[in-house]
């Protein structure tokens, strides 16, 4: 009977988790029909119609092709990264034409197309310079491609519930320091920068399915774009972020000690109980 009982409890959570899952894998890929988000829906749209195209056209896209169309992609969204994010950047400019949460509106819109649009030219690199398998090491790199795949996307999906869809979208480096995440959980707790790192995992594991040499190379030169992206502009703004936690609990202690707070550190000394021992979880960034 016990076991019936556990199972009648695990399946909603189970069909619960999966929901979320999901959801917040469509988040990722820019899906969304929110009436309250007119713009995001046009850019699902938008999607949609992309996909359906470049799948119309696959049986005639040549390698070269494939090639140029993933490199114009990669420079375009990237390339709008950089000029966007930067301290010297555009969104400054744009805060003050069309306000912080319209700016913001307009700048993840234009970054999910760009994104989709690199995903939809990597997959056409893939199917344009696939090769067939031939004996058991083709046989085994693809089953370990399709492994890395799952791990790179559950990875990803599980930071992307941990921190949210906005940050996942950069509405921490977009609005300011405030909106960054300085708790350690999920993924976090164990991996240092879990979609810039493990999460990539996903398109060599891609590439390794289709036996595309191209496609490991693309993979690599995205995932290092990234990781420089992370250095000189998101961890800058998280030690910012880290700095104002840090300063801010150090001017709530010092209130407390001021105002002779029964629970500031010196009071805390001449009671006989002995002190708690607290040990303060560390802090990081999202990555992507």
């Amino acid at each position: 009977m016990y076991f019936p009982l556990r199972l009648q409890h695990s399946v909603p959570r189970a069909w619960r988790v999966m929901s979320e899952s999901l959801r917040t894998a469509f988040g990722m890929s820019g899906l969304s029909f929110s009436r309250a988000q007119p713009v995001r829906a046009v850019v699902s749209l938008a999607l949609i119609a992309a996909t359906a195209a470049w799948l119309g056209l696959s049986d005639v896209i040549s390698a070269r092709f494939a090639i140029a169309c993933f490199v114009l992609s990669f420079a375009l969204r990237h390339g709008f990264l950089f000029a966007s994010l930067a301290p010297e950047g555009v969104t400054p400019w744009l805060k003050t034409q069309l306000g912080s949460e319209g700016a913001f509106a307009l700048h993840e819109s234009l970054l999910t197309v760009l994104l989709f649009a690199q995903r939809l030219s990597f997959v056409g690199l893939l199917y344009a310079t696939a090769q067939a398998p031939s004996g058991p090491l083709g046989l085994m790199l693809i089953s370990c491609g399709a492994l890395l795949v799952l791990v790179g996307v559950g990875v990803s999906i599980w930071a992307t519930k941990v921190v949210g869809l906005d940050t996942y979208h950069y509405r921490d480096l977009f609005m300011g320091p405030r909106y960054m995440s300085v708790e350690l959980t999920g993924p976090y707790a164990f991996l240092g920068n879990p979609m810039y790192g493990v999460g990539q995992l996903a398109a060599y594991g891609a590439a390794l399915i289709a036996l595309s040499p191209i496609g490991l190379v693309a993979a690599a030169l995205n995932q290092v774009t990234l990781y420089i992206l992370n250095d000189t502009i998101e961890q800058p703004r998280l030690r910012l972020a880290k700095g104002i936690f840090m300063e801010s609990q150090l001017r709530y202690a010092l209130s407390r000690t001021l105002l002779d707070d029964p629970r500031s550190e010196p009071n805390r000394r001449r009671s006989s109980r002995p002190p708690a021992r607290v040990r303060r979880a560390g802090a990081t960034g999202p990555g992507r």
